[in-house]
């Protein structure tokens, strides 16, 4: 029961931090607009945050379930990455960090919309497939009290 408990909370977590990470990627487009070098410097150091709790919960969820959440997890990750990579390439540039998408390129036709689009449309295939694992209406809230 644990693991059935365990899993419902990992999956609440890593849908809401792929909230966060997308917030953080659109708060930090609006500070770079404003020229603003000491809150993009910032907004990085937190994207990186929750991009290593977003990776610790990966971890998680390919431990505890099924293939088809791990699908779907790992296919939003790969959207995430590709918006983080969007959001801040010149602060990788500028620091040397790794880059966020595995094998450093995003492909060309991947626009920061685009990116955001498919996070969006991701976040509810896994929503979707959360639900059908816990056999929940297909109208039912995703939240820690499932």
């Amino acid at each position: 029961m644990w693991a059935l408990d365990g899993l419902k909370q990992g999956l609440i977590d890593h849908i809401n931090l792929s909230f966060k990470i997308s917030r953080a990627c659109t708060e930090a487009l609006i500070a770079m607009a404003g020229n603003d070098a000491h809150e993009s410097s910032q907004a990085f150091a937190r994207a990186k945050s929750l991009h290593i709790e977003y990776m610790d919960l990966m971890v998680y969820l390919r431990l505890l379930s099924t293939p088809s959440i791990v699908a779907g997890a790992e296919e939003l990750h790969r959207w995430l990455d590709y918006l983080l990579d969007l959001t801040f390439a010149e602060e990788v540039a500028r620091v040397g960090s790794r880059p966020f998408t595995k094998g450093g390129q995003v492909p060309l036709d991947v626009t920061f919309e685009v990116a955001k689009s498919q996070c969006m449309k991701n976040r509810e295939a896994l929503i979707n497939e959360a639900r059908l694992y816990f056999d929940l209406p297909a109208d039912a809230v995703i939240n820690s009290t499932i």
